[in-house]
């Protein structure tokens, strides 16, 4: 038996926690259980398959719509669905953890920023000499 998991989008209100994530800088406060609990009780010989809706649609929109080279990405998943569809999750899969690094590398160099302005401003020293041994 197969079996297909769905992780939806979860409507904006106050029990999503929506605005205490924004106060404590984070985009997720604990995992979903639901689907795991529901994947743990099921027979061990089921395949089982996870889908988030989410990641595939932020793909989507940043390479398929927003970026100026989504012409390219179209055609390349256009292409591989054609020709190889069984590498056509991995290409998305990949896709999805480049975004994830390229949002958390804008977060790193951000916080860098930070932390080298707030430091004191350093005295000019004068070049020592070297004396020989």
């Amino acid at each position: 038996m197969r079996t297909l998991f769905v992780y939806p989008e979860f409507p904006k209100t106050f029990w999503s926690y929506e605005k205490i994530l924004e106060l404590v800088n984070r985009k997720v406060l604990l995992p979903p259980l639901g689907l795991v609990i529901v994947a743990a009780l099921l027979p061990q010989e089921w395949e089982m398959k996870l889908v988030d809706l989410k990641a595939l649609s932020i793909v989507v929109w940043r390479h398929g719509i927003k970026r100026n080279t989504r012409t390219r990405f179209w055609r390349y998943l256009l292409g591989m669905a054609r020709n190889n569809p069984a590498l056509l999750e991995q290409f998305l899969s990949v896709l999805a953890h480049n975004e994830h690094f390229l949002e958390y590398r804008s977060i790193v160099q951000k916080e860098i920023r930070e932390q080298l302005e707030s430091l004191p401003p350093e005295e000019p020293t004068a070049a020592k000499e070297l004396e020989p041994a």
